[in-house]
Order: structure tokens, then sequence, then C-alpha cells
């Protein structure tokens, strides 16, 4: 855990990396189909799950603020990561419904 502690900026470079060509892959048509789940029910919640998500990475980084109000690094830390992941999964998800539209 420490030797990711340490690589923060390196590690949030390359998550930010993957899910972009994730993203793109999937909008340009590079992922193979068979890659990708065709359900409509999915299709049709994706909305819902990016309301949500916006609304995760909202209460965490209200969480990370009051965190490091109160001087706790490790917890802010944590929260802010979860408020930077949220719209990453989201991107996913709208790429995945504009592909099966």
């Amino acid at each position: 855990m420490q030797q990711v502690r340490e690589r923060v900026p390196e590690l949030t470079g390359l998550l930010t990396a993957v899910s972009l060509a994730l993203v793109f892959g999937a909008v340009g048509g590079f992922l193979p189909s068979s890659a990708l789940p065709r359900v409509d029910a999915v299709v049709r919640a994706v909305p819902h799950v990016n309301a949500l998500l916006s609304v995760a990475a909202i209460v965490a980084i209200l969480t990370g603020v009051r965190a490091i109000r109160r001087g706790d690094v490790s917890r802010h830390r944590a929260a802010m990561l979860t408020a930077t992941n949220h719209p990453r999964v989201g991107r996913l998800a709208a790429a995945f419904k504009w592909r099966h539209r």
C-alpha cells in the first residue's frame, strides 16, 4: 500500500489513460461486439446509473472536504480517489449506451 501512496500521480495517469482507451475503443468500434453485453435493460439503465454515480461522486467530494478540515488526510485521500473514479465508470456506461443505440 505504501508503494501506491508514493505513486499516486503515476497511478492516476495510468487509470485515466486506460479508461479513455476503453471509452474510445467502445465508441470507435475497436472493441469486438462480443466483448460488450447486448442487453436492452442495461442500455435503458445507463442514465440512471450515471445519475447515481454523480450523486456518489458529490457525496465523496463532500466527505473528502469534511475529512481534510478535520485533519484526516487518509480518509480525504480515499474519498477524493473515489470521487475521481466514479465519473470514469459513468463515461464507460455512456459510451456503451451510445454504441448500442
